[in-house]
Formats: C-alpha cells, structure tokens, sequence
C-alpha cells in the first residue's frame, strides 16, 4: 500500500498541524485548519505535500519508502576484492527484505539458479548480501565454467541476477472503523486484526472478507468469522501487500468493525516524522501568510472614537509560523543524523 495512501490529511492534521487556525466563521472548531472565509484547506494541498516530501526521502537517502517493491533481474558484478569474503553484494534498492532468486550467467550460456538457502541478507537495511554455501546441491551447467569462475575469482561484469523484495509496507498501529458494506482499495496492509463493536445475537453472524495481494504478490482472499455471542479480535492469516477490497456483513444487526493493519515492515518513525515535518512547511508558508496578511507587521483602525492596533510576528520575510518552523528544522536535523547512522554506509576515501 503506497505510503501517500496511509499518510492522510487527517494523519498530518492531528499530528503536526493543531496549531493552525481550526475555527470557522461562527468561532466553531472543526477540527482541520481553515483559510481565508473559514474555509478548510482543500486535500489536495496536504497529498501533494505527503506526495513531495516522501519523494524527497527516497532521494536524499536512497531507500524505497513508499511501498514494497518487487526487483526483477538486477546485474551485479563479481569483483576480486570480495575474495575473502565469498562473495557479498550491495543491492541497488534498500531495506532488502528477501530474495525471491539469484542467478548466475556467464557469456552465452544459460542462466542458473543458486539455491536460496545459500545466501544470508547480512544487512538489509543497506541492502548487504552475501553468499554462504549450504547443504542443498547447486545444479550448474555440464561445462563447468561457472564453478571454474568461483575458484578463479576473475573479475566478470554483470554476470549475477537478483530479484528480492525492498522497502516498507505500512505504518505500524494504523486503525480504521468501518460499517457494513464493501469498501474499495481500504488503506490496509501486513496481517488483519477485526473487532466487531457487538457480538451476534443468537443464530447470527458476521463477516470479514479481505481479498487482494500477498507479499509475494499472489492472489489472496482472508475471511474472518464470528458466531453467536463472539466479539473477540480475530487475526487473519494473510500477510497482504495490497488489499483490493473489504466487505463487512452480518446475517442481522449494523455492527461497526475496527480493523488495525499489522504490517510486516513498518515504516521507520524516524523517517515516518520527518516525513510529516517536511510536509507542514508548504501549508504553515501558507497559513502563517493569512495571519494578519502576507509581509504585514502591524495594522490599526479607527473608527467612531474607538481604535485598534494589531501587532504580529510578519515581516516582509517572516510570517505567522515563521517560529514554528525554525524549531522543527532543528528537530528534522536531529532526525537526519539519525536516518543517516542506520542507512547509509560511511564513506570511505582511497590516496
């Protein structure tokens, strides 16, 4: 499920925006930051925020953040300095999750498979591979020059395939009530836990139903049941990637159900915060512009012997949250040291 998708307004309202303007013209709360007139910022304006700054993530730290990814066929070379450590890789895309095949070609002849169980993900998170042989047999071509390419150790250009899994799957703890009926593209991923708000009365029951993908990206269809007189949590046994559509019934009653996602690779809260900090920046440039107008310092009025002076913390290059961002820079520096000691391999320099 792709993160934009889970990373909702309402998400980066209730966690990063409560200080902005939430009354409407009649001095009610509504609960979303609200325009000019009392308006509510439109959704457009935070999904394209969400949309920017996971972008920039994956950029400025090389890692697959929105989604699970599936990598088909990607080359590596064999190099002389992996010698002593058989032979270790750097995969391309980061957090690696699992391999799906390996593959090893040398000039015309056909590809063979190295057995699974021979490969160890030393680290995943900077997408370090490494073969460790086993006990299962590797089947290589009747010539023999693959193995002879192992004990020489010659340096050969892109003669290894790897498909594997990389990147995040959800948000651990997300939770969504949902009512009787079939709802489209649900924000779910990872193992499903429902709870129906009543139990069934007598005779009746309710219903579940989950169909989508797994993470291996496989058809998959989940249904979860409760009796008479059962309101427990029920676990399905479906690890999704993606679900396509969930349909909550009942033989009788309007029960609501709450459905937590439990995803197998959550998102990283450091990456998931400066996440959500990047993306208030455009909508507090925004905000703070409407408090008192955009460069206004200080007004005043005067009218029938009354008068009123108004003073803000605009200036021709400040605005009304200029304050609120200078502290959340410092919290997305702290955050970025922190992303970059678990991600990121420390550069080495040769002379």
């Amino acid at each position: 499920m792709l993160l934009t998708q889970l990373l909702t307004p309402d998400w980066l309202i209730k966690r990063y925006l409560l200080d902005l303007d939430q009354f409407d013209t009649n001095g009610q709360l509504t609960g979303v930051p609200t325009g000019q007139n009392g308006q509510p910022f439109p959704d457009a304006m935070y999904q394209e925020q969400v949309r920017a700054s996971t972008d920039r993530a994956e950029k400025q730290y090389d890692l697959i953040v929105k989604d699970l990814i599936q990598v088909t066929g990607e080359r590596q070379s064999d190099t002389n300095w992996q010698t002593n450590d058989f032979v270790s890789f750097t995969l391309d895309k980061r957090p690696v999750r699992r391999l799906t095949r390996v593959q090893v070609q040398v000039g015309n002849f056909p590809p063979t498979d190295v057995p699974l169980d021979w490969w160890e993900i030393v680290d995943g998170d900077l997408g370090q591979v490494r073969l460790m042989p086993g006990v299962q047999s590797w089947a290589v071509s009747a010539s023999g020059n693959i193995v002879m390419l192992m004990l020489q150790r010659q340096y050969q250009p892109g003669i290894w395939r790897f498909d594997y899994t990389a990147g995040f799957d959800g948000i651990e703890g997300m939770s969504t009530t949902y009512a009787l009926g079939t709802y489209t593209k649900p924000a779910l991923v990872g193992f499903l836990q429902a709870t129906p708000s009543t139990a069934p009365a007598s005779s009746q029951s309710f219903t579940a139903t989950f169909v989508g993908a797994d993470k291996l990206g496989k058809p998959a269809t989940d249904v979860l049941t409760w009796a008479a007189g059962d309101a427990d949590p029920k676990t399905g046994t479906v690890d999704f990637w993606t679900v396509s559509s969930a349909t909550f019934a009942a033989t009788a009653g309007t029960p609501m159900f709450t459905v937590e996602s439990m995803p197998t690779y959550p998102l990283d809260a450091s990456i998931l915060d400066l996440v959500g900090n990047w993306a208030t920046f455009g909508i507090s440039d925004i905000a703070g512009d409407l408090l008192g107008g955009s460069g206004i310092a200080s007004w005043s009025r005067s009218q029938d012997g009354t008068s009123t002076n108004v003073n803000t913390t605009s200036s021709p290059e400040n605005h009304g949250f200029s304050a609120k961002q200078k502290q959340q820079r410092l919290r997305i520096k702290e955050l970025d040291e922190a992303i970059k000691r678990r991600y990121s391999m420390p550069g080495i320099g040769a002379f």
